[in-house]
């Protein structure tokens, strides 16, 4: 167990809030993985119903409609707050028709058999409790039909050169799903579905590695990924006695070993001053900034130049960065160059 950790339960807590640059989040990332994870395999015709089963903000609706536009589609989420977000963004994509409720994902207020399909994209990893669930995801479903359910491995993200910091990070998300959810969802699907009453179920292991190589952008991106999802979450890591400033140095430590950069400089714009800049695009507290800025935000760039800097190593750059982010009282994590 981590040190300095608590091991209580509590009752299901989404990790990643409701607020609407969630909401946003949630559609980037939807686009992000749709022709690696959301899209492929998958049997549906034109015609068929299909039901989102905790749609959150509509983004995979958003995906399948576009892919598949003559499904039927549905949709039923317990937060209020992401099913108006999902309308939103559905009407945006052109389909104002999707039927979409505020329910328990246990009790669907579908009749039996009324659905030729259902998707579940990182779902059964918030869910302590999901086998009543997916028996009610059985039931709605008609004879021949299918569900198909992406999941995580929390015990599966590797990085190299290994960082201790991002191990305890790593293990701060394990300890998360084992307290709220299903740490171990993706090696447990094949099973609960069986259980569940579902027959010919295959599980298929789906890994990616990046690296850093010319003239390819994948790891910048992947690791810009991760910080956006990962960054909102520390304070939930934090409420089960983890150490902020270790969290956070693993989250900036993998931003700069996987990008190879080990020092940075930033200021904070004075209120009401316009300031109109170029610099290298960077990752301000999670979030990329474009290399033309023009505001009052707090900005971030790098100095090739600058003798101090460009002799830091990756360490002495974080360890430094308490002081910087304190002068500049605004960011809260490592600007990290892209």
């Amino acid at each position: 167990m981590m040190s300095g950790m608590r091991d209580d339960r509590h009752e299901p807590s989404y990790l990643h809030g409701y607020t609407p640059a969630e909401q946003r989040r949630l559609v980037e990332q939807a686009e992000y993985w749709r022709d690696r994870l959301i899209l492929p395999d998958l049997p549906y015709s034109p015609g068929e119903r299909l039901l989102d089963v905790g749609c959150g903000a509509g983004a995979v609706l958003g995906v399948l409609a576009a892919a598949h536009p003559r499904l039927v589609l549905a949709g039923i989420d317990r937060e209020p707050a992401q099913v108006e977000a999902a309308r939103r963004h559905l009407a945006a994509c052109g389909r104002d028709d999707v039927d979409l409720r505020v329910g328990d994902a246990a009790a669907l207020p579908w009749p039996d058999g009324g659905f030729d399909h259902a998707y579940l994209m990182w779902f059964v990893e918030h869910v302590p409790r999901i086998e009543p669930i997916l028996r009610d995801i059985r039931r709605v479903i008609r004879a021949g039909g299918t569900i198909t359910v992406n999941e995580t491995e929390y015990e599966s993200f590797h990085v190299w050169p290994e960082h201790d910091d991002w191990e305890y990070l790593e293990e701060a998300m394990f300890r998360h799903f084992q307290a709220h959810g299903q740490a171990h969802a993706g090696r447990r699907l094949g099973p609960l579905l069986v259980e569940a009453g579902f027959r010919e179920v295959t599980s298929r292991l789906v890994g990616f590695h990046f690296f850093a190589r010319p003239g390819c952008d994948d790891l910048r991106r992947h690791t810009r990924y991760t910080a956006d999802y990962i960054a909102p979450a520390i304070p939930a890591f934090v409420s089960l006695g983890c150490d902020e400033a270790r969290l956070r140095r693993g989250l900036g430590g993998r931003q700069f070993a996987a990008l190879k950069v080990g020092w940075y400089y930033n200021w904070a714009a004075k209120t009401g001053v316009v300031t109109q800049v170029r610099f290298v695009p960077m990752i301000v507290s999670g979030r990329t900034v474009d290399s033309d800025v023009r505001g009052t935000a707090v900005l971030g760039f790098n100095e090739p130049d600058h003798e101090k800097q460009s002799a830091m190593s990756v360490e002495q750059a974080l360890a430094l960065w308490p002081k910087v982010a304190a002068k500049a009282g605004l960011v809260v994590s490592p600007a990290v160059a892209m």
